[in-house]
């Protein structure tokens, strides 16, 4: 199986590794047996590693939180997943977002965008996208959070449904005044 590896807080696709019987790709940096950051947050561009073994023993000495690659849906040629925002047990906003189908990460701060939903969700059956709102609801509420971001994949073909990671501060992306519909909630 291949795997994810990213960082316990980790945000914006930063420091996420992808190993799998191809190798192992990472988007942190390896330089003389050490493990770093890039000095910026957008735009990590991922390398393959050549001490597979070091880097590994480095890797899982830090806080690291593993993750089953799960095969997604492609919708031309992209691959996309899901962030839906959940405040006080509603659904306040969701969106795509996506990436070219070899990509390994979606967020938009690595190169990622954000679907338009009157294009890209004719391809989503309905009772997907219901089933995907119900299962950020219960995600949130099972968690005791009031305020969250769920990320949720289908895989591919639509056959099962995955909640990524649960996000208790999550940042909020264009398309969406947070402020403004927390005002109102008050």
């Amino acid at each position: 199986k291949s795997l994810y590896l990213k960082p316990r807080f980790g945000s914006m696709g930063k420091g996420i590794t992808h190993v799998s019987k191809q190798g192992i790709l990472t988007n942190f940096l390896f330089r003389k047996n050490q493990i770093t950051s890039r000095p910026y947050d957008y735009n990590w561009k991922f390398s393959r590693v050549n001490n597979e073994k070091q880097f590994l023993n480095k890797l899982l000495l830090k806080n690291v939180i593993c993750e089953e690659a799960i095969e997604p849906t492609v919708h031309k040629e992209r691959r996309f997943d899901f962030r839906v925002y959940i405040i006080y047990g509603k659904v306040t906003y969701f969106y795509a977002k996506s990436m070219k189908k070899d990509s390994i990460v979606t967020n938009w701060s690595q190169g990622g965008r954000i679907e338009k939903k009157n294009d890209f969700y004719k391809c989503i059956p309905e009772n997907k996208i219901l089933l995907m709102l119900s299962l950020a609801r219960k995600t949130a509420r099972v968690l005791g959070l009031s305020y969250a971001g769920i990320d949720i994949l289908f895989s591919k073909g639509f056959k099962k449904i995955y909640v990524l990671e649960a996000h208790s501060f999550p940042a909020y992306e264009k398309g969406f005044d947070l402020m403004r519909f927390l005002s109102k909630m008050i």
